[in-house]
C-alpha cells in the first residue's frame, strides 16, 4: 500500500494508481477505503471505466446490489480483454427483485 500512497502523493490525478489502491484494499477487505479510493479515481475521470469495474466489484461484495450491478455494465468498456462478456447484455436489476 505504501507504493500507491507514495505515487498518489506525487501525482493526486494518478487515476490508475487510485483504482489500483482501491483493487489492494478490497482484497484486504477494507471496503470504505477501497471505494473512497474508487470514487476518488472515478471523480477525476468520469470516463474511467476500470475505476466503475473495480468500484462494481466492491459494491457487490458488500450487498449493495442495486448500484453494484449500475456499475457492472462497464465491464464492456474495460482495458482488461478477461473482463469483457462475448455480448455484452445490460444487467437487469428487476429480475432479481421478480423472482422473488
Amino acid at each position: 500500500m505504501p507504493y500507491y500512497d507514495k505515487a498518489i502523493a506525487l501525482k493526486p490525478e494518478y487515476v490508475e494508481a487510485l483504482s489500483n489502491r482501491g483493487n489492494a484494499l478490497q482484497k484486504l477487505r477494507r471496503f470504505d477505503e477501497a471505494l473512497a479510493s474508487d470514487d476518488r479515481a472515478i471523480a477525476l475521470k468520469l470516463d474511467f471505466a476500470d475505476g466503475y469495474w473495480n468500484r462494481a466489484l466492491c459494491l457487490l461484495l458488500l450487498g449493495r446490489y442495486k448500484e453494484g450491478w449500475t456499475d457492472y455494465e462497464w465491464r464492456a468498456h474495460t482495458r482488461s480483454p478477461t473482463d469483457k462478456p462475448a455480448k455484452a447484455r445490460r444487467f437487469e436489476f428487476s429480475t432479481l427483485i421478480e423472482q422473488k
